[in-house]
């Protein structure tokens, strides 16, 4: 069982999402990490929380939204049918399906984020 939804940020009405928030601000000579956000000494080369790159004359990152489908799919009977086995027994039955899931969704112009198990 499968099912696509197609996601929309509404952008009128009560179900709109609330404005973007002023953007962040700094201290004067303080350069935020790009990655995870962290202020930074001034003149700092790397990010002293996460290590990445930090270059103060960069511009900010700006905000993008997208429309994305996420396709939900169910294998019937496969948590019954696993629920006992080894796990590279039910990774070696699951990887045919991925790869053949991924490829067709793929084919589609489609990107494949990740799978999931099945929330239980």
């Amino acid at each position: 069982m499968c099912g696509l939804a197609t996601l929309r940020a509404p952008t009128s009405g009560s179900d709109a999402l609330p404005p973007s928030p002023a953007p962040r601000r700094t201290l004067p000579g303080v350069s935020l990490c790009p990655a995870c956000g962290h202020e930074n000494q001034a003149g700092a080369n790397f990010c002293s929380k996460c290590g990445t790159p930090v270059d103060a004359t960069a511009p900010a990152q700006r905000e993008e939204r997208k429309v994305v489908s996420v396709l939900f799919c169910d294998l019937v009977g496969f948590t019954a049918a696993s629920e006992h086995a080894d796990p590279e027994d039910v990774r070696a039955r699951l990887r045919p399906y991925h790869a053949q899931l991924q490829q067709v969704i793929e084919g589609h112009g489609g990107t494949v984020e990740k799978f999931v198990g099945d929330g239980r």
